[in-house]
């Protein structure tokens, strides 16, 4: 994509790419501050609400042409404002070549949440990149835009502001994780949306838990996803099998069969083939199928590959059939100084098992 949009002085536009030409659309302080945080680990403020009421953040022609670029990516989008202030900074993604991403946070001066979302972005990336799943940010850039809605597009998120605290750290991250679903990775989320959803459901569980819990207490994003699968799994009007074609979904079911239920058979897959070989799957499905278009067929493919087994059992319920995770008690006895205990599947959807048993002593 080579793409300019033309605006008015004062609008700054953002969009998927890099921007060409800075020094032709920003003022010198501007400018300079631009350059700085192109190269700065710290959140820098290229606009603020002062900057704002003084004027001059752009060169003073009556029309700007803002210049982008963009290679290997499947959209582009832009957005543009004469009133958002904007944070800046960039971060390292390659240690041997000094590579680093620019990272952008534009935003309307009264949100709550926003001034927050350029550090989000950085520590989000950089654990996407080593952690989960282990695969390094894609793309130059990442904007996080203040508009109208929560959507996903190459190097940006278009995200407004009706969450706030917990829940806007859980979205924006969950935007983040689409960079590479479906962005880096092409799977087509207008015909089988659970695989993207799904994926930015799991990706950021641990991320967001290890950082909302320095101010959350007992918070964990797995849990919360799995008990608003809970909600709704097994329920006629909600409950559906994600390979159902995503078009035949209508309001009432589409976010549990594509968000939670997807969600929580990655992170069930992760328990069961152990962390280290599900990202090891993960990144070999990364690998194979950048910039192409795969479809549930390869990534299940790819996973029994590597497991080196066939995982038919567990994706053929969650994925295809109706019906629920459930697990009983069935049995507790002793025999001959042996306790057995003996736990039951009612539901045809496979879970992990996990107990705590208390005894008398209370250990």
């Amino acid at each position: 994509y080579d793409v300019q949009v033309k605006v008015p002085a004062e609008f700054i536009v953002f969009a998927s790419g890099v921007l060409m030409n800075p020094q032709e659309v920003l003022s010198k302080k501007y400018l300079a501050k631009y350059r700085e945080a192109a190269k700065s680990d710290s959140i820098i403020s290229i606009i603020s609400a002062e900057d704002r009421k003084a004027k001059g953040v752009t060169v003073k022609n009556k029309m700007n042409n803002w210049h982008y670029t963009a290679t290997s990516i499947s959209d582009f989008a832009f957005g543009f404002s004469a009133q958002h202030l904007w944070d800046m900074t960039s971060l390292e993604v390659d240690a041997k070549t000094g590579k680093r991403i620019l990272i952008h946070s534009v935003y309307a001066a009264e949100t709550k949440s926003f001034p927050k979302a350029a550090e989000i972005c950085r520590k989000a990336i950089a654990w996407f990149g080593s952690e989960m799943p282990g695969v390094t940010y894609p793309f130059p850039v990442f904007t996080a835009f203040n508009g109208s809605s929560a959507v996903e597009y190459p190097m940006m998120t278009n995200l407004n502001d009706y969450a706030i605290g917990d829940r806007f750290f859980w979205t924006l991250t969950h935007e983040i994780s689409h960079s590479w679903f479906p962005m880096l990775v092409g799977t087509n989320e207008r015909k089988y949306a659970f695989m993207d959803e799904g994926m930015a459901q799991m990706i950021p569980m641990d991320f967001t838990t290890r950082e909302i819990r320095k101010t959350t207490k007992n918070y964990a994003a797995d849990a919360w996803n799995s008990r608003a699968y809970e909600m709704k799994a097994g329920r006629e009007q909600s409950d559906r099998p994600p390979a159902v074609i995503s078009l035949n979904f209508d309001f009432g079911n589409w976010h549990n069969v594509n968000y939670e239920r997807p969600g929580a058979a990655f992170l069930f897959m992760k328990d069961l083939l152990g962390e280290e070989q599900y990202k090891m799957a993960l990144k070999k499905f990364i690998s194979d199928w950048s910039y192409k278009h795969p479809t549930p067929y390869d990534f299940f493919n790819t996973v029994n590959s590597v497991a080196g087994e066939d995982l038919s059992w567990y994706w053929n319920p969650w994925f295809f059939e109706f019906g629920y995770p459930d697990l009983a008690v069935k049995e507790f006895k002793e025999d001959q100084g042996n306790r057995i205990l003996t736990i039951e599947k009612p539901g045809n959807i496979p879970v992990p098992i996990s107990l705590k048993i208390i005894f008398d002593d209370d250990s």
